[in-house]
Formats: C-alpha cells, structure tokens, sequence
C-alpha cells in the first residue's frame, strides 16, 4: 500500500490516545526508525509509523497518510461525544458509583451494628449509639477489618458464642440487604 506517493511506503497505525496517556507524552509510543505524525488536535492524538525500509522519504507524514486535525479542534466519535466530554462522563459515573459503595457500606455497618447490639442484649438509644460506633469504625483503615475486628471484639467482651465465619457471612448478607434498600431510595 504505497501512501502519499512514497514509493513502497507503508503506513502501520501505532497508537490512537490522547497526548497525556502516551508513555513518553508527545512522539512515539516506543523508539524506532519510522517517522510519527502528531495531529494539532489538543483531543487527539494519532502516531503513524512510516517504514523508511520500504522507502518513505521524510516528507510531511500527515500528508502522506492523509490525517489533518479537524476544522472544529475536536476529533468526534461515532455518538458525536469528544475525549474531554467522555472523560467527564467516565469521571462522573465512577464518583457516583464510589458515593453509592459508599453509601451501601455504610448502611451494612449500620445493621451490622444493630444486629450486633441485639446480639448483645441493647435496645433502643444504646442500639441507635452502638450502631454509630460501627459505622464510625469503618474510617479507621482500608477494608472491612476494622469493622470485623470492633464488632467481634464487642461481642466476645460481652460474652456472645460466635465463630469467624458466622460473623463474616453476617456481614456478607447484610452487604446484599444494604445494596437493596439503597438501590430502592
């Protein structure tokens, strides 16, 4: 596929990504021989590798392949979004599915905590107090350990016969209670 009147010249797409998610920035995505077309376009960025073997001669590889940046400054996917506008998408949907992991990890160890206190014979304001001190143990570390950790540590205290494995899978259960109600508000 002789490219831009360079005789033999083969033009091999290396990359299609935006300027800022190339391992080295601006250029090729790795060293070689070939020659690399950036487009002017701040939304995209296209790499074309033109094998000098075949013959390319060093003229514009961006008229040689044909790529010019867009009229507008922005490359248009197929559903007419730009990079930014996707990336503000993306970012959105996973600020709002950590709020809701968030939110369904906090709701778990709410009943957790109330589940615990009856285990541990509380009732009403103490249940409501208790429930709270769970929750707020969740902010000590990373994980479920902190939680697992106060909640069985509270009920050996007290005196209440329960294994690992039974307060693990009580928590596991609660988890799926906690993503329904949150999912039905």
């Amino acid at each position: 596929m002789a490219v831009g009147g360079a005789p033999g010249a083969v033009a091999h797409l290396v990359a299609i990504a935006r300027e800022d998610d190339w391992p080295g920035g601006r250029g090729a995505a790795k060293k070689d021989d070939g020659t690399h077309a950036m487009s002017d376009d701040n939304d995209y960025a296209v790499s074309v590798h033109l094998s000098r073997s075949r013959g390319y001669n060093g003229a514009d590889p961006a008229a040689a392949t044909g790529r010019r940046p867009s009229a507008a400054g922005k490359s248009k996917g197929s559903a007419g979004m730009s990079f930014n506008d996707r990336e503000k998408a993306f970012e959105d949907k996973y600020k709002h599915d950590q709020e809701l992991q968030f939110r369904v990890e906090a709701r778990r160890n709410k009943l957790l905590g109330l589940w615990a206190a009856e285990m541990m014979d509380l009732t009403g304001q103490a249940a409501d107090a208790y429930a709270k001190e769970v929750i707020a143990a969740d902010f000590e570390e990373v994980g479920h350990e902190d939680v697992y950790r106060k909640v069985m540590g509270d009920l050996t205290d007290k005196g209440v016969d329960i294994s690992e494995h039974k307060l693990r899978k009580k928590m596991d259960e609660l988890l799926e209670v906690a993503k329904q109600q949150v999912m039905s508000e």
